[in-house]
């Protein structure tokens, strides 16, 4: 199972559950855009009641398919798809709020800053148009500070320069694409924060399987998902556990 988009296809009591791990991408001339498309169309050739499940909130109404993915990679797709169609789009990840929340009682608050921080700046480096890096990073930063409830701490671009510099040593470098890429690759064995990011993404996954199982009794679901989730959340679908 190497080969993106991963495709499967339930049913359960007459409703249809249609799963795509995809790999996150804004580049409007992915093949994977096809397939979603495809699979879609076929999804709602059975589907009564469908409802689409993506990872992350959708921001806003694109005005072509092209801009859909540009702007907002594999989300915004399914944004363009949700307003092409009227169908029902929705996010069931926790909010940020409770994800800072829950790390906040395993991690110190500068650990947990940092990783969503490099997060933001390898985001960055896979837009197709990319604004300038200290206002793209800025707004991130802004709401970390208003949704974490943290009131002592300063969410900055210049304080988090220096916890990078207290963590590693060295002066950051935004321009570093590989060492932010490994930051929010919760595979490899070399992330330095590969326990916050496994934490989150077992709380993250316990949290959307949960949803899902409940909002599946009533609806058919067309699900797209980044594939660092799918595979897991697949093979609970396969076990029962949804």
């Amino acid at each position: 199972m190497n080969n993106l988009p991963y495709f499967f296809s339930f049913k359960k009591n007459n409703f249809v559950l249609f799963y795509l791990g995809v790999g996150h991408s804004w580049d409007p001339t992915d093949k994977q855009f096809n397939l979603i498309k495809g699979k879609f169309t076929n999804f709602l050739k059975i589907a009564k009641h469908p409802l689409i499940v993506v990872e992350s909130q959708v921001r806003k109404n694109y005005d072509t398919e092209t801009e859909a993915i540009i702007k907002g990679g594999e989300i915004g797709f399914m944004d363009f798809i949700f307003h092409t169609n009227n169908i029902p789009i929705i996010c069931f990840e926790p909010n940020r709020s409770e994800e800072m929340t829950f790390l906040s009682t395993l991690f110190p608050k500068e650990k947990i800053a940092y990783y969503y921080f490099a997060r933001v700046i390898a985001q960055w480096h896979r837009l197709s148009e990319k604004p300038e890096i200290n206002s793209y990073i800025s707004q991130f930063l802004q709401r970390d500070q208003k949704v974490s409830g943290w009131n002592n701490f300063e969410f900055s671009i210049e304080h988090l320069e220096e916890i990078h510099k207290q963590l590693f040593g060295s002066e950051l470098n935004f321009g570093d694409i590989n060492f932010f890429k490994k930051i929010e690759n919760p595979i490899r064995d070399d992330n330095p924060f590969i326990e916050i990011v496994q934490s989150l993404r077992k709380y993250r996954n316990s949290f959307v399987i949960k949803k899902i199982k409940q909002i599946w009794n009533e609806n058919d679901l067309f699900i797209v998902y980044g594939s660092g989730h799918a595979l897991e959340h697949i093979n609970e679908i396969k076990r029962g556990g949804i």
